[in-house]
């Protein structure tokens, strides 16, 4: 969907809390998708709440472009808004 907005689009990060088996198999089906379309998935693990800056830190020093956010319980609600991307 993203790639119909910007056409142009490269590189597409993918923030999520991998500990999570069914966000694994989320991860490895968005990058091989990514892949497919030309595009490169940057992973940016995020297990805990305290590891969401170090998260969007990769996310920025790899030039994502774009952002798949994979909400889940332990970051829900702790998130606040970040405009670095």
């Amino acid at each position: 969907m993203l790639r119909l907005f910007v056409p142009t689009l490269r590189r597409v990060g993918f923030f999520d809390n991998l500990d999570n088996a069914s966000h694994a198999t989320e991860w490895q089906q968005f990058s091989a998708l990514a892949s497919g379309l030309g595009m490169d998935a940057l992973l940016a693990k995020a297990p805990t709440v305290v590891d969401i800056d170090a998260g969007f830190e990769t996310l920025v020093a790899n030039r994502a472009e774009a952002l798949h956010w994979n909400e889940n319980s332990t970051q829900r609600g702790r998130l606040q808004v970040r405009s670095d991307l």
